[in-house]
């Protein structure tokens, strides 16, 4: 419902553009590890059968995370019901890791988790069932191993812990079984097993989940020995949740339908303790978790929506057509949405080449933040508040001038520019001379302005900035307000096009259009270098 109050982290980015391309759009190489490539592919499966068609690419993978959300939370009641939880308990431990707020944060998170934890209650569902499905159940497990590797450790520390009841036979000495099992958890805390997928997830969410883990695993221990062997298992993605890192919420998105199962079976005592007030003792939980559910809700819809932002459109409209992009995956997959050749995008960390533009996304990280390029603030031409994913966006030349060209440039520019001013052939607003003479005005529009201005009389009022772009960026437009005396826009339209059309590139606008008795003619970014000598 609200995609406009996350921001994608650098994982949730590559993973949600990965799932995008693996829908048929060629966006070229995305490095994942193997277990990511193939959470990658469940993730498309689903984004092609839900209707996420209008959505954005981070938007629609986040709908496939739910979604993978709501089954393994609907299919935690029968788990539940099957273990001996009664319907109050059931009920009340399956809202709980559905509808909070915090909890739907986590499970809308872009990782490889969302997935596995569905396969996980999978095959708990099937192992619990009447006809106690084993094989399938350790289809399931396994696949959920695939997935998320953190979840191949949780598998790992259930095994160990049976093995160490003597429940299950294995080849390691019963006292080393539970130690191997940890250390494979914390090997997952960071490195290739830990993917590279998921929000960030704030220390106060984290502490809430862990000392309630920790709490419930310790009462549980002592009430219900039956329950220990999953009980190991969720000490261990408590462990790994209190390490910052990729691993953290997936540790503590798999770790909810251990706790959901704890939490029931210590409150069907309670509530089987007082059956003559069961009606009473069921509306107390359910109304309070109702009412958490609406409060948090509530507090979803009334949050004003962040304004959208178009990157895509600006690039559509004041970039060449021809030009290369460079940027990051997520950022390709929304401009290939938008319909920006595939073959003008390219991988951020390639070789940049003079005439390109980068696209440079500041996206959070759940690790140590990848080295990326860096867009120089003077050189920048747009800046978009919330891009792809909602995180902060510039764009700026890949190769951009040295500074002591750059300098040159806008010399030269400011020396013809003030020239240009004592054109009597041209009218200019106070505003328009003060930019020509600050030489913030692109070369093209200035030599166009003095050739067109040569057998005629013009008016100009303005070379306004288009939104999105910095004040200090070169004036790519001109706002021409009349030729010869007349309104720009009236007849003598047909007559500017048609010079405009007799132009050779780099003089050739990208778009004429009419803004009221005016005529607002634009150029498309980057801005040539050298067209005025110094």
């Amino acid at each position: 419902m609200r995609g406009d109050r996350f921001v994608a982290t650098v994982g949730e980015a590559r993973l949600a553009a990965a799932a995008f391309a693996a829908r048929g759009t060629e966006l070229g190489d995305i490095a994942l590890p193997s277990a990511d490539r193939f959470a990658v592919r469940q993730f498309a499966v689903v984004e092609t059968l839900l209707p996420t068609g209008g959505l954005p690419v981070v938007d629609a993978a986040r709908c496939a995370a739910l979604a993978f959300g709501l089954l393994s939370v609907v299919l935690l009641w029968p788990v539940l019901r099957a273990l001996g939880a009664g319907a109050v308990p059931a009920a009340v431990a399956t809202g709980l890791v559905g509808v909070l707020p915090p909890v739907v944060f986590l499970h809308a998170g872009v990782t490889g988790a969302a997935p596995a934890t569905a396969w996980l209650v999978i095959a708990a569902a099937l192992a619990a069932s009447a006809r106690r499905r084993v094989a399938p159940a350790a289809v399931a497990a396994g696949i959920a191993a695939l997935t998320a590797p953190l979840a191949g450790a949780v598998l790992l520390a259930l095994a160990a812990h049976l093995a160490h009841d003597r429940v299950l036979a294995g080849r390691l000495p019963s006292a080393a079984r539970l130690p191997v099992a940890l250390a494979t958890g914390a090997a997952a805390v960071d490195g290739p097993l830990a993917g590279t997928g998921g929000p960030v997830v704030g220390l106060g969410l984290t502490l809430t989940v862990v000392v309630a883990g920790v709490v419930l695993s310790w009462l549980a221990w002592a009430q219900h020995p039956e329950l220990r062997p999953g009980l190991t298992p969720a000490v261990l993605l408590l462990a790994v949740a209190l390490v910052p890192g990729a691993a953290r919420s997936a540790a503590l998105l798999l770790v909810l339908p251990f706790l959901a199962l704890v939490f029931a079976m210590l409150a069907e005592p309670l509530v089987a303790a007082t059956p003559e007030r069961s009606t009473a003792v069921a509306a107390v939980p359910l109304t309070a978790l109702a009412l958490a559910a609406v409060v948090g809700l509530l507090a979803v819809v009334n949050t004003p929506p962040a304004p959208p932002t178009g990157l895509a459109g600006w690039v559509s409209s004041e970039i060449g057509p021809n030009v290369a992009i460079r940027a990051d995956p997520l950022d390709r997959a929304e401009l290939s949405a938008s319909g920006i050749a595939a073959e003008r995008l390219l991988d951020l960390g390639q070789p940049a080449r003079p005439g390109e533009l980068m696209v440079v996304t500041d996206r959070p990280a759940t690790g140590a933040p990848p080295a990326a390029p860096r867009c120089v603030a003077l050189a920048t031409l747009a800046t978009v508040p919330r891009g792809a994913g909602g995180a902060p966006t510039t764009v700026c030349p890949a190769a951009p001038p040295e500074p002591a060209t750059a300098v040159a440039e806008q010399a030269a520019r400011a020396r013809f520019g003030t020239a240009l001013t004592r054109n009597p052939s041209l009218e200019l607003q106070p505003e328009a001379a003060a930019a020509l003479q600050a030489g913030l005005v692109d070369p093209r529009v200035v030599l166009v302005l003095a050739d067109l201005a040569s057998p005629r009389r013009l008016a100009v009022d303005d070379f306004p900035v288009e939104p999105l772009e910095p004040p200090y960026a070169l004036r790519r437009h001109v706002l021409l307000s009349a030729v010869d005396g007349l309104p720009a826009s009236g007849d003598p339209q047909p007559l500017v096009r048609t010079w405009f059309a007799a132009q050779q590139s780099p003089f050739v606008p990208n778009s004429i259009e009419a803004r009221g008795e005016a005529l607002l003619i634009g150029f498309p970014a980057p801005t040539p270098t050298g067209l005025i000598a110094g």
